[in-house]
């Protein structure tokens, strides 16, 4: 099931649509796993006009999920944390 967690930077706001992994035990033949999520999407939006900018043009919702990854692993790795708890939280 997709879920949606909005995080919030200055005048922008990055929604990210995920999907939870839930943790699995460990038994005596399985070694388990923790809870994870699957990034779908990232999508940034100022606060003004909800709408994403690039040299003052509008252009609407951009999904920057691969730019992320690719030029900063550890943000999205620390994202991805943040949104677990999160979860777990609620």
């Amino acid at each position: 099931m997709k879920s949606f967690y909005t995080k919030k930077i200055n005048d922008w706001e990055l929604n990210i649509e995920y999907i939870y992994i839930p943790s699995e035990p460990s038994t005596h033949d399985y070694p388990g796993y923790g809870s994870g999520v699957e990034i779908q999407s990232v999508c940034m939006e100022n606060e003004k006009d909800g709408l994403y900018r690039v040299n003052h043009s509008i252009i609407g919702e951009v999904d920057i999920s691969d730019f992320l990854y690719e030029f900063c692993p550890e943000a999205m790795s620390e994202l991805e944390k943040e949104i677990i708890e999160s979860y777990e939280d609620n």
